[in-house]
């Protein structure tokens, strides 16, 4: 596997400022590099820089939808369905937050563990002061820790996300 890939698969829940996005956007629409040094972004990896362009505020919805359209075109595999969740989970509106917040305490069993975790790890997006919802998840875990689904959700929290506050970096 191209060493590009590796990293690619990684870099998007580095970004924080403008320079970051506007990178990743292009690697979306165009691929990286240019002449023999070429390479189309995988679409599992297309899709995980999606869902960064999503969670940032750089962008207009209208723009982030435009490039998940161009990303995702007809697919109706179970990767465009986690891409979906994962977009949801990382458009910063408050309101929808929230919702998508009280989805994850719910008891909801028509979505899968791994459609829930895959919205989850988009949720702690690294461009959002989220530090609210750290405080939630401790406050939450009785009833997260009820089935193993959140549970497996809970676990990507400790070991995947890395949640940070607003004065924090990496």
């Amino acid at each position: 596997m191209d060493v590009r890939v590796i990293c690619l698969s990684s870099i998007a829940q580095f970004a924080t400022v403008k320079d970051d996005f506007l990178a990743i956007y292009q690697w979306v629409k165009e691929g990286v590099g240019k002449g023999e040094s070429h390479l189309d972004v995988p679409i599992k990896v297309k899709y995980s820089l999606v869902v960064a362009i999503y969670g940032c505020p750089f962008y207009f919805i209208d723009e982030k939808n435009a490039l998940k359209e161009l990303a995702s075109k007809d697919d109706k595999s179970d990767d465009a369905t986690r891409l979906e969740y994962g977009c949801n989970a990382a458009n910063p509106d408050p309101k929808n937050k929230e919702k998508i917040w009280e989805w994850y305490l719910s008891k909801d069993k028509k979505v899968s563990a791994d459609l829930k975790i895959a919205s989850f790890m988009a949720f702690f997006h690294s461009s959002q002061d989220l530090s609210e919802y750290v405080t939630k998840f401790f406050k939450d875990i009785p009833t997260l820790m009820d089935d193993s689904t959140i549970r497996r959700v809970a676990d990507a929290f400790f070991v995947i996300m890395c949640p940070k506050g607003k004065d924090e970096t990496y």
